[in-house]
Protein backbone atom coordinates (compact mmCIF):
# COMPACT_ATOMS: atom_id res chain seq x y z
CA UNK A 1 0.00 0.00 0.00
CA UNK A 2 1.25 3.47 -0.88
CA UNK A 3 1.61 6.32 1.54
CA UNK A 4 -0.95 9.09 1.06
CA UNK A 5 0.50 12.57 1.15
CA UNK A 6 -1.40 15.84 1.38
CA UNK A 7 -0.53 16.45 -2.29
CA UNK A 8 -2.08 13.11 -3.33
CA UNK A 9 -5.15 13.80 -1.21
CA UNK A 10 -5.58 17.21 -2.82
CA UNK A 11 -5.17 15.75 -6.31
CA UNK A 12 -7.82 13.16 -5.46
CA UNK A 13 -10.20 15.86 -4.15
CA UNK A 14 -9.66 17.98 -7.27
CA UNK A 15 -10.10 15.19 -9.82
CA UNK A 16 -12.23 12.42 -8.31
CA UNK A 17 -15.37 13.43 -10.20
CA UNK A 18 -13.51 14.22 -13.44
CA UNK A 19 -11.14 11.29 -13.99
CA UNK A 20 -11.48 7.54 -13.64
CA UNK A 21 -9.95 5.82 -10.61
CA UNK A 22 -7.60 3.98 -12.97
CA UNK A 23 -6.35 7.25 -14.46
CA UNK A 24 -5.93 8.89 -11.04
CA UNK A 25 -4.05 5.82 -9.81
CA UNK A 26 -1.64 6.02 -12.73
CA UNK A 27 -1.04 9.73 -12.24
CA UNK A 28 -0.29 9.53 -8.51
CA UNK A 29 1.33 6.07 -8.55
CA UNK A 30 -1.12 4.05 -6.47
CA UNK A 31 -3.43 1.11 -7.18
CA UNK A 32 -7.00 1.87 -8.34
CA UNK A 33 -8.41 0.09 -5.28
CA UNK A 34 -6.47 2.49 -3.08
CA UNK A 35 -8.09 5.42 -4.89
CA UNK A 36 -11.56 4.11 -4.01
CA UNK A 37 -10.64 3.44 -0.38
CA UNK A 38 -9.03 6.85 0.07
CA UNK A 39 -11.92 8.64 -1.66
CA UNK A 40 -14.35 6.93 0.71
CA UNK A 41 -12.22 7.93 3.71
CA UNK A 42 -12.12 11.54 2.48
CA UNK A 43 -15.88 11.57 1.95
CA UNK A 44 -15.67 11.79 -1.83
CA UNK A 45 -17.89 8.79 -2.52
CA UNK A 46 -20.84 10.78 -3.79
CA UNK A 47 -21.10 10.93 -7.56
CA UNK A 48 -23.49 13.03 -9.58
CA UNK A 49 -26.88 11.43 -10.04
CA UNK A 50 -28.03 10.81 -13.59
CA UNK A 51 -31.04 12.81 -14.70
CA UNK A 52 -33.81 11.96 -17.13
CA UNK A 53 -32.45 14.46 -19.66
CA UNK A 54 -28.98 12.87 -19.54
CA UNK A 55 -30.45 9.40 -20.04
CA UNK A 56 -32.34 10.67 -23.09
CA UNK A 57 -29.15 12.14 -24.54
CA UNK A 58 -27.32 8.85 -24.07
CA UNK A 59 -30.18 6.81 -25.56
CA UNK A 60 -30.31 9.16 -28.55
CA UNK A 61 -26.58 9.69 -29.25
CA UNK A 62 -24.68 6.73 -27.79
CA UNK A 63 -24.69 4.72 -31.02
CA UNK A 64 -22.76 7.55 -32.68
CA UNK A 65 -20.13 7.63 -29.94
CA UNK A 66 -19.66 8.34 -26.26
CA UNK A 67 -17.69 11.44 -27.23
CA UNK A 68 -20.72 12.75 -29.11
CA UNK A 69 -22.74 12.37 -25.90
CA UNK A 70 -20.12 14.33 -23.96
CA UNK A 71 -20.81 17.44 -26.03
CA UNK A 72 -24.20 17.62 -24.29
CA UNK A 73 -23.31 16.21 -20.86
CA UNK A 74 -21.51 18.58 -18.51
CA UNK A 75 -19.31 17.11 -15.79
CA UNK A 76 -19.27 13.55 -17.20
CA UNK A 77 -16.41 11.44 -18.44
CA UNK A 78 -16.34 9.07 -21.39
CA UNK A 79 -16.05 6.16 -18.96
CA UNK A 80 -19.10 7.36 -17.06
CA UNK A 81 -21.08 7.56 -20.30
CA UNK A 82 -20.11 3.98 -21.21
CA UNK A 83 -21.07 2.77 -17.73
CA UNK A 84 -24.43 4.54 -17.83
CA UNK A 85 -25.15 3.26 -21.33
CA UNK A 86 -24.45 -0.25 -20.11
CA UNK A 87 -26.89 0.23 -17.19
CA UNK A 88 -29.47 1.48 -19.67
CA UNK A 89 -29.01 -1.71 -21.70
CA UNK A 90 -27.37 -0.03 -24.68
CA UNK A 91 -24.66 -1.74 -26.70
CA UNK A 92 -21.31 -0.17 -27.44
CA UNK A 93 -21.04 2.01 -30.50
CA UNK A 94 -19.88 0.05 -33.50
CA UNK A 95 -17.14 1.07 -35.86
CA UNK A 96 -18.40 2.05 -39.27
CA UNK A 97 -16.58 0.60 -42.26
CA UNK A 98 -15.79 2.91 -45.11
CA UNK A 99 -15.10 1.63 -48.60
CA UNK A 100 -11.86 2.92 -50.06
CA UNK A 101 -12.93 3.23 -53.70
Amino acid sequence: MSEWTEEKDQFLRDHYNDLTAKRIARLIDVEPEEVYRRAYKLGLGGRLEWGHREDLIIRWLYQRSAKTCLRYLQGRTEGAVHARAHRLGLSKPRMRWVDDD
